[in-house]
């Protein structure tokens, strides 16, 4: 945050052993095995903030808490959500202090929806363009204090990160399991050719059950 004026930002997702994060028919539910989705508490736990798309709300109703003990320190909730068009009544904002919980909209939001939002008490961070200017977003984390973002998807968010070269981190959870389809974790190209795509220098690989994770530094 002091060199870059940016939030840490950390990508992390589940796949089957083909690379998909989910059934064709969207079901998600559960690729990776108990004891991955307990370490991907535990990194959670190791981060100021959560972010997701508004689809993976939509989807998958996300608490987005650490759960781990009573008393864990719980992070920041952030939606990117450009039109502001979701109710908020799901697991995220139960049990979740509103403060705690930050939307980022557009210029295609309306006045009415971001008024009501800040009447529950989120805090509302509005970028330029149609879609969420990530960049603009983490500058606005940075000034509140934020000072690093565990991204858990869906796959429009983490190409979105991964296209404007604002990932610094990853983490795989890798199970024994083949989908197929097309629900990939990333669903643009990034390069042209192999040689020009982003590179990972992979720092631990541990192995829960049938799971492997693998964790690595992205050098964009």
């Amino acid at each position: 945050r002091m060199e870059k004026g940016r939030p840490f930002v950390h990508l992390k997702w589940a796949m089957s052993a083909d690379g998909k994060i989910a059934c064709e028919s969207g079901d998600a539910k559960w690729i990776s095995n108990e004891k991955s989705r307990r370490e991907a508490h535990k990194l959670r736990a190791k981060y100021n903030a959560v972010l997701v798309g508004s689809k993976t709300v939509v989807a998958d109703d996300p608490s987005l808490s650490i759960r781990l003990t009573k008393k864990e320190r719980q992070p920041y909730k952030i939606v990117l959500d450009s039109e502001a068009k979701l109710s908020y009544d799901g697991k995220l904002t139960k049990n979740t202090p509103s403060e705690k919980i930050i939307i980022a909209v557009s210029q295609k939001a309306k006045a009415d929806k971001i008024k009501k939002l800040r009447e529950r008490g989120f805090t509302v961070i509005k970028t330029k363009g149609e879609r969420v200017s990530l960049i603009e977003l983490l500058k606005e984390l940075a000034k509140l204090g934020v000072s690093s973002v565990l991204v858990e998807g869906g796959s429009e968010t983490l190409t979105s990160f991964l296209k404007a070269k604002l990932a610094d981190k990853l983490t795989v959870f890798i199970a024994p399991k083949i989908l197929g389809g097309k629900r990939s974790p990333v669903l643009e190209a990034l390069c042209k050719t192999p040689e020009k795509s982003p590179r990972i220098a992979w720092t631990a690989v541990k192995k829960f059950d049938g799971d492997l994770m693998l964790e690595g530094n992205i050098n964009a």
